[in-house]
């Protein structure tokens, strides 16, 4: 059992491998499929999940023409709206807390 990066002395990630697949039944962990590994006769299962992050965009005929409107470009108008809405709405609703108690920032403050 090791937690972390550190093996006691005398022991490589190879052999602790084989000493989990010996012991158990199955072993999980970010064992690598090496040929070393293989070689002592642990089996590893094929991938089923990967999580890589990969970055998605249209080709662009225009050529290298900059797009000043890019970023708002993600979302819908009706998404912007209601962004823009929310922020007000809460605004609005903060100014009229901060009449109501003026207090309220001071009660807020942890001591």
């Amino acid at each position: 059992f090791v937690i972390g990066n550190s093996l006691p002395n005398g022991i490589n990630w190879n052999d602790l491998a084989h000493w989990a697949t010996d012991k158990y039944d199955l072993a999980l962990d970010w064992w690598t499929p090496t040929t070393e590994r293989m070689a002592k006769g642990i089996a590893f299962s094929n991938g089923w999940y990967e999580s890589d992050g990969i970055m998605l965009t249209k080709k662009s005929n225009k050529g290298d023409i900059l797009n000043t409107s890019g970023l708002l470009q993600p979302f819908e108008n009706e998404v912007w709206f209601t962004i823009l809405a929310t922020i007000i709405v809460t605004c609005i609703a903060y100014i009229v807390m901060k009449k109501l108690d003026p207090e309220m920032d001071k009660s807020a403050q942890i001591s």
